[in-house]
């Protein structure tokens, strides 16, 4: 036990501040709103990570190297029999993803969003969210 808390407690530090996690709830009169759970990578995307990111390119693997993508994919139409085998299908029949990522821009974030009837669908997709 001491040994992987020896091993935890430093990545911890070494990892701090790599990640931004932003939860945006917007609410409108009867219960319904949207749900925004945003993840931005921006900050590993330094002089580290490019090289990084380059030497895999040049292996022939997939890089990120140069990319430039704003994509936004909707789960009805990428993942539709998936939605239909869950207990709410509707839930995840207006949930999407958005990633945007930039080498130039040095930006790589991720959205993952729902708009809802019931508050309470929040939680139903994001205990879900990975299936």
């Amino acid at each position: 036990m001491n040994r992987l808390a020896l091993l935890i407690l430093p990545l911890a530090f070494l990892f701090t501040g790599c990640f931004e996690i932003l939860e945006e709830l917007y609410l409108q009169k009867g219960g319904k709103g949207s749900y925004l759970y945003s993840i931005d990578m921006s900050a590993m995307m330094d002089e580290s990570m490019k090289e990084f990111l380059q030497s895999a390119g040049e292996e022939g693997e997939n890089s990120l190297a140069g990319v430039e993508l704003d994509s936004t994919v909707y789960f009805r139409d990428t993942h539709a029999e998936e939605i239909k085998s869950l207990d709410k299908p509707e839930i995840f029949e207006r949930a999407f993803m958005k990633m945007e990522i930039s080498d130039a821009n040095d930006r790589m974030v991720i959205r993952f969003g729902l708009d809802f009837e019931k508050i309470d669908e929040i939680a139903y997709f994001l205990q879900n969210l990975d299936q």
